[in-house]
């Protein structure tokens, strides 16, 4: 069965798959943002973009709150043109961790499927181990 979200008001397919998320201790507002997070992408013919929602949540939800929020012009303009959204790869969240060094610092663990992995911070990024 196929689902939808709502993004700039157009039924956006929202694909099945193993959904990544990651146990995270606060986050860069504080213990608010603690708790576990799950990693989305949204995409269109040529860009994609990564984002986390509560477990359980729409994740349309997130891309939608991008809509003429600073600092999320780019993130908006390939939402508002998706294809579709897709549970985040390991290395798109790996990526998404590398750009968001003010959470990444309280990311914990993930758990991919039945495996839990604790989220290492390197000389050249993070990692699950």
């Amino acid at each position: 069965m196929d689902y939808t979200t709502k993004i700039a008001g157009r039924d956006v397919l929202l694909e099945a798959g193993e959904v990544i998320t990651l146990q995270f201790s606060a986050g860069r507002g504080g213990k608010l943002e603690a708790g576990a997070w799950e990693f989305w992408t949204v995409f269109n013919d040529g860009s994609r973009s990564t984002a986390r929602c509560r477990p359980g949540s729409d994740p349309g939800e997130r891309f939608r709150r991008m809509e003429g929020s600073p600092g999320y012009e780019t993130h908006w303009e390939i939402a508002a043109t998706s294809k579709g959204v897709r549970p985040a790869t390991q290395n798109e969240v790996i990526e998404w961790l590398n750009a968001h060094l003010e959470d990444a610092k309280f990311a914990e663990y993930c758990q991919i499927g039945s495996k839990n992995m604790r989220v290492v911070e390197t000389a050249n990024g993070f990692r699950f181990e």
